[in-house]
């Protein structure tokens, strides 16, 4: 953020809750968001896909896993109580604030994504030709 700040680099991806401070003053513009849909905090800005790169999403995701073998009841109980937590008007109002747009799915929904993800960065990594050091 310093070397965009300076102009010392022209271009960088970075998260929407670091850039919306800077956008607000207009010392930086967003060019796209890297995310398959418009970002709330800045509705305004294309996706990349939008921007002329079809097929482009690079959505960051965060979630709470569980050893294999978790009794269903504990992982359900937390997840209920996470959702509360998430839906609060205070965590919200902070998360909106930030440009983060939590998503309520299920285990399973969640467990399905990082399924979904996975082919996707394989082949990131088998065509980065990426190793483990």
């Amino acid at each position: 953020m310093s070397a965009m700040m300076s102009s010392e680099i022209q271009l960088s991806l970075v998260g929407t809750s670091a850039i919306l401070p800077h956008m607000k003053t207009g010392r930086l513009k967003a060019l796209a968001v890297t995310t398959s849909k418009r970002s709330a905090a800045m509705p305004q800005v294309p996706t990349v896909a939008e921007a002329g790169v079809p097929g482009y999403s690079f959505d960051v995701w965060y979630g709470v896993m569980y050893p294999g073998g978790t009794p269903r009841a504990i992982v359900t109980k937390a997840h209920d109580e996470i959702v509360k937590l998430l839906k609060s008007p205070e965590l919200a109002k902070r998360y909106a604030a930030g440009g983060v747009e939590p998503l309520y799915d299920t285990p399973e929904e969640f467990a399905a994504l990082i399924r979904s993800e996975l082919p996707k960065w394989h082949d990131v990594v088998r065509k980065a030709n990426i190793k483990v050091e």
